[in-house]
């Protein structure tokens, strides 16, 4: 499709006598064919771009929206167990995800700390709600 053809910049080029194309982000050639010219492997070329992969800015954007789902997930559980949400996990979500920042839940130790501190909030509403 057009989409897969890149930007035309020829009249930019100082080959007069080539095509050129400005590719996008996410652009992968597909080699559909070879052949020889005058001892040289000449390749034919299909380009596609992956318009469904996640950019760079998603991707660092997953790590916080994981604990952010745990969370409410952890809520609906809650409330199916004990007919309300947890207390401990929502100040839990208000003091240690929602305020940080996106990098922070990319170093491996901080993700993994939060997700541990989502399951020890959520185990010790219900040992309380138990006792009660």
């Amino acid at each position: 499709g057009q989409v897969d053809c890149g930007a035309y910049i020829g009249a930019f080029s100082q080959y007069a006598d080539e095509e050129e194309h400005v590719l996008g982000p996410l652009s992968h050639f597909e080699i559909t064919g070879r052949r020889r010219e005058h001892g040289t492997n000449v390749y034919s070329l299909r380009l596609n771009i992956n318009l469904n992969a996640r950019t760079l800015e998603e991707l660092r954007e997953n790590r916080r929206d994981t604990a952010l789902e745990m969370a409410d997930k952890l809520q609906v559980e809650c409330m199916q167990l004990i007919f309300r949400e947890s207390v401990e996990v929502d100040k839990l979500v208000k003091s240690h995800i929602q305020p940080v920042g996106y990098g922070w839940f990319n170093q491996a130790h901080n993700f993994t700390n939060v997700l541990s501190e989502l399951e020890k909030a959520f185990v010790h509403e219900l040992e309380a709600e138990a006792e009660a």
